[in-house]
């Protein structure tokens, strides 16, 4: 049953050392249109101040939980959707910033219109020091302009095959623009902690296939683009975890147009792990991820990738063998 007295919105907010900006983003929820709602604060495991700045905030409508650092952002965006009491569920990581209005319209986006499960914004880019870098993140995905030139069905929402196609594609829902309905959440599943990344679009991917998704073409917040942020690191996991993914994706019965762009991404991302041990010096690695993009997604630049770690391969032999 329903508690007649939980807020109809439930703001998760995921931080680990983010005493920094999180000041801001609290604010930038809490002084949204939209009052009626709570906001959901896990700290995962920070050791700056992260606690200090949640406490000095003298709102009832902060509910805070503190637990060891699990990672990533997985753990504490899922011990807060465990919590929440809103009908509809906002994520908002704790360096972006809420523009004035967002929650309000994309609650009556899912109020007005019960097929749509899940509604996301464009966002602009910032820099830690709240510079503008970009004003519109989405300007660029021609991939989005093409779902949304198709138009939306008569429930309003986008197309669905569009919509699992272009994910496919490329990860145009931006975490920090959605918000989702609370009981899509317990019927598709949360954020899988086993993804080292991308565990946003796996769970994109397994809405959009259940349930009709909407776009409110509206800059809904700022992305904090920085030296700190996840995204920035650099190494295996952003290509291994997009290769679970779309694995994944193979397994649900893709259209012969999504297996292809399956088909053509795992081959993109065995090729950038080739490349990556290649750059190390790990030739044998190297090699047999360019044999599993082969093996999906021939072409003549996985090719030259293979030929030149055999050739390194060949000439470490041969100089082991003369030592």
């Amino acid at each position: 049953m329903t508690n007649p007295t939980a807020p109809a919105v439930s703001v998760v907010v995921p931080c680990h050392n983010a005493a920094a900006f999180l000041g801001r983003t609290l604010t930038s929820i809490l002084a949204q249109s939209w009052r009626d709602l709570e906001v959901l604060v896990v700290d995962d495991g920070s050791s700056d101040d992260t606690a200090a700045v949640v406490g000095g905030i003298a709102d009832a409508r902060v509910r805070f939980w503190r637990q060891a650092a699990s990672g990533g952002p997985s753990a504490p965006r899922n011990r807060a959707i465990a919590a929440a009491r809103g009908r509809y569920v906002f994520f908002c990581d704790a360096d972006d910033v809420m523009k004035p209005g967002k929650i309000e319209r994309q609650v009556a986006i899912l109020a007005a219109r019960p097929a749509v499960a899940l509604v996301f914004t464009d966002f602009e880019v910032v820099d830690e020091d709240d510079r503008l870098l970009e004003p519109s993140f989405l300007a660029a995905y021609s991939t989005l302009r093409a779902i949304v030139a198709g138009g939306e069905q008569a429930d309003g929402s986008l197309r669905r095959d569009l919509m699992v196609c272009g994910l496919i594609r490329a990860n145009f829902i931006g975490t920090s623009s959605v918000a989702v309905r609370r009981d899509v959440l317990a019927e598709v599943g949360v954020f899988d902690e086993s993804l080292a990344s991308s565990e946003d679009l796996d769970l994109w991917l397994r809405i959009a296939r259940r349930h009709g998704c909407a776009f409110l073409d509206i800059v809904g917040h700022a992305y904090r683009r920085h030296a700190g942020s996840l995204m920035h690191e650099a190494g295996d996991r952003h290509p291994l975890a997009r290769i679970e993914v779309m694995r994944r994706q193979l397994g649900c019965r893709p259209s012969s147009r999504e297996r292809r762009l399956i088909r053509y991404w795992l081959g993109r991302n065995y090729c950038a792990l080739g490349y990556l041990n290649e750059k190390r010096g790990n030739w044998a690695e190297a090699r047999a991820y360019y044999v599993q993009s082969l093996r999906v997604r021939p072409g003549l630049l996985v090719v030259w990738g293979w030929v030149r770690c055999l050739a390194r391969e060949l000439l470490r032999g041969r100089g082991d063998g003369a030592a």
